[in-house]
C-alpha cells in the first residue's frame, strides 16, 4: 500500500516582491512601540543608521541639478550675472521657474533641437525668437554665448 505526500497550501501573508503584508493580514508587531518587541541594541542600531542616512540626504553634493549662472538683460543693454536662478528670483522679487523657463527657451542648444514651427514667426522674419522676455528683463545662462551676441547688437 502506498502512502501519498500531502502539504497543505498555504496562502502567503506577504507580497514576494515587495515584502509588504496582503490584505487581510497584518504585522505582528502592528501596534506595538519598537522597545516592545526589538531589544535596545537593536533600536539603537537603527536610530543611528537612520541619523546617518539623513545625514548624507543633508550634504549639497546629493542635492539636484547644479546651480547654472544667469544673465539678465533690461531693454538698454544694461545686464547683470546672478550665480543662479534662485538667487535671480530673489534679488529680482520674480519668479525662479519663470526666470528658468525664459532661460531654457533663449538656450542656444535648445533652439537646435526644437521642433519646427516653435517659435518661428513672419514678424522675426522665418528666424527662432531668441528674445523671450519675462517682466521686461531677458534671461541667459552665462555658458551660452547668445546673451554677448544680443549685447552686442544693442
Amino acid at each position: 500500500m502506498g502512502y501519498e505526500l500531502y502539504i497543505e497550501q498555504t496562502r502567503p501573508e506577504r507580497d514576494l516582491t515587495n515584502g509588504r503584508w496582503l490584505p487581510g493580514h497584518k504585522a505582528p508587531n502592528k501596534g506595538m512601540r519598537r522597545t516592545d518587541f526589538m531589544s535596545v541594541r537593536n533600536d539603537r542600531k537603527l536610530k543611528r543608521m537612520g541619523a546617518e542616512r539623513f545625514r548624507k540626504l543633508r550634504r549639497s553634493e546629493s542635492s539636484g541639478v547644479p546651480k547654472r549662472r544667469v544673465i539678465a538683460i533690461d531693454n538698454d543693454g544694461h545686464f547683470s550675472a546672478f550665480s543662479s536662478i534662485g538667487e535671480a528670483g530673489r534679488l529680482l522679487g520674480l519668479s525662479r521657474h519663470n526666470i528658468g523657463r525664459c532661460a531654457r527657451e533663449n538656450e542656444k542648444k535648445r533652439i537646435k533641437t526644437r521642433p519646427w514651427g516653435k517659435g518661428i514667426t513672419k514678424a522675426n522674419g522665418g528666424e527662432i525668437n531668441t528674445d523671450h522676455k519675462y517682466k521686461g528683463l531677458r534671461f541667459y545662462f552665462d555658458d551660452d554665448d547668445i546673451w554677448t551676441e544680443k549685447i552686442k547688437q544693442q
